[in-house]
């Protein structure tokens, strides 16, 4: 890349102790490298083998210092983006196959719009398809405070619009900050335009940050939804809803696919992992 030439993308990555799962988001962009992507990483203080493994990737920018926050982090790859677009993905999750010539044509076709955004797909720690997927892949943006059907992994914003905006994180955020900046973002008035197509990949493991700290993210959704005047009940109503639909799609597959014993087996993972949530939002309604 041209020292004095902008780049198209800057994907931003904030990672700390991300070992584990960081190689192969990296390997899932470099697969669709051009000379209009950079990949930016900010190690967030890692105390594990991270910053040896960012050495063996010439190709990216890396930033390294002590730890100070998964949000600070991310305003920190946005001050030193230098792409005109700009896309935060978790160390954890990947590029989707084809995902970054989606964006580049969808852009171009467009006339550069302030942001383009397309589906996310739910993984598990093995990179399987996990049972529940997003209910909804494309909505209003004014019900976005309700169920999210944009992810910062599949959103493509451009640098500029941000700065104008003044639309850093929120670091008094441990988990939820993803999520007040897009409700933000949308009260701008944005009109980003949808890509049918997965664009990311998020995993679902047991050392994410929202499964080990879940009573902190719900109290900090709780805070956003304060703050822009989101009724809990219908928040918490529209989300069991979504999620039994996802279910039930999702047995409907298993059985024509595999039979009785397929929706069987499914039946009694969601009994297993589902029946926590749905009683937690009775207590609570």
């Amino acid at each position: 890349m041209e020292a004095d030439r902008q780049p198209l993308l800057s994907i931003i990555t904030p990672v700390y102790n991300g070992e584990a799962y960081l190689e192969k988001l990296i390997l899932s962009l470099l697969n669709q490298w051009d000379d209009d992507i950079e990949h930016l990483i900010i190690d967030d203080g890692s105390t594990d083998g991270t910053p040896a493994l960012l050495q063996k990737f010439p190709h990216l920018r890396v930033r390294s210092r002590e730890n100070r926050g998964q949000y600070a982090s991310m305003n920190e790859g946005l001050q030193l983006a230098s792409g005109r677009y700009i896309c935060f993905i978790s160390a954890d999750d990947l590029i989707a196959p084809g995902a970054i010539g989606r964006v580049k044509d969808c852009l171009k076709v467009n006339n550069y719009p302030p942001a383009v955004y397309g589906k996310t797909h739910v993984m598990d720690e093995n990179e399987r398809d996990y049972p529940v997927q997003p209910a909804v892949r494309q909505g209003s943006l004014t019900t976005l405070k309700y169920f999210s059907h944009i992810t910062h992994c599949a959103l493509y914003i451009q640098k500029e619009f941000l700065f104008q905006h003044g639309l850093y994180f929120d670091a008094s955020y441990t988990c939820a900050g993803d999520y007040d900046w897009l409700v933000r973002i949308l009260q701008t008035g944005i009109k980003p335009v949808y890509i049918p197509f997965d664009l990311a990949k998020i995993r679902v493991h047991s050392q994410q940050t929202s499964t080990r700290q879940e009573i902190r993210a719900l109290q900090e959704q709780k805070k956003t939804h304060q703050k822009y005047g989101v009724n809990q009940f219908l928040f918490d109503l529209i989300r069991q809803a979504l999620t039994l639909r996802s279910a039930l799609l999702r047995l409907i597959d298993a059985g024509r696919v595999n039979g009785l014993s397929g929706f069987l087996r499914l039946f009694f993972y969601f009994i297993r992992h589902k029946t926590t949530d749905f009683l937690t939002f009775i207590k609570r309604a």
